[in-house]
């Protein structure tokens, strides 16, 4: 995990579970997964998320305060913004990173322990 993070949460759906790093300062929340590596990146408290200055696409959930995927987008482009009103949270992964769940799908979303 990045030092900008604080913290990871697991989002699981059916026999699927992501680690994702947990975006809570500015810098995180802004880079995203700009720098390219392979990992999911959860952002608490969003209703949208963009994908300027990135150069391939991502799959993104959003997700409502009792973790049902309020929106799937597959597979979204660079230069491109995504945002959903019902949204309280966003899981951005790299395109194809695991099997995507339904819209309307409850997910569970676990905070890790924190590590000093």
């Amino acid at each position: 995990m990045s030092d900008q993070y604080q913290r990871s949460v697991t989002v699981s759906w059916d026999d699927v579970s992501v680690r994702a790093d947990a975006a809570l300062s500015f810098l995180s929340r802004l880079t995203g997964l700009i720098t390219g590596e392979p990992r999911a990146v959860y952002f608490p408290g969003t209703r949208s998320i963009h994908t300027c200055l990135m150069n391939y696409t991502i799959d993104v959930l959003f997700l409502d305060n009792s973790g049902i995927a309020t929106r799937v987008v597959p597979a979204l482009p660079p230069w491109r913004v995504a945002a959903c009103r019902r949204a309280n949270a966003v899981l951005e992964m790299p395109a194809g990173f695991c099997r995507l769940p339904s819209a309307g799908q409850r997910l569970s979303v676990t905070q890790e322990p924190q590590h000093a």
